[in-house]
């Protein structure tokens, strides 16, 4: 484990984690995610990755894993260091 520091520290890898490291790193700060699981994606791929969320701005319909990769693909891009299982 590296003890360089990050601008921001950001507590889970779910979509709202990856989405603060989306906007973040937009904004040139350093991020390091920690995710107490062993994959990204946060609750929503560890209990429901099959099924369909509803609730989400500009996607009436989509696959939680589905959503989890879009936001991981784009939360991901400015090179955050990222923890699994701590």
């Amino acid at each position: 484990m590296s003890a360089d520091p990050v601008d921001i520290t950001i507590l889970g890898a779910g979509p709202t984690g990856l989405a603060a490291a989306y906007y973040a790193g937009h904004r040139d700060a350093s991020v390091r995610i920690i995710e107490s699981l062993e994959q990204i994606g946060g609750q929503v791929a560890a209990v429901y990755p099959e099924k369909h969320v509803y609730d989400v701005a500009g996607h009436p319909k989509i696959l939680a894993q589905k959503l989890v990769d879009l936001c991981a693909e784009q939360g991901l891009q400015y090179g955050a260091d990222v923890r699994l299982g701590e």
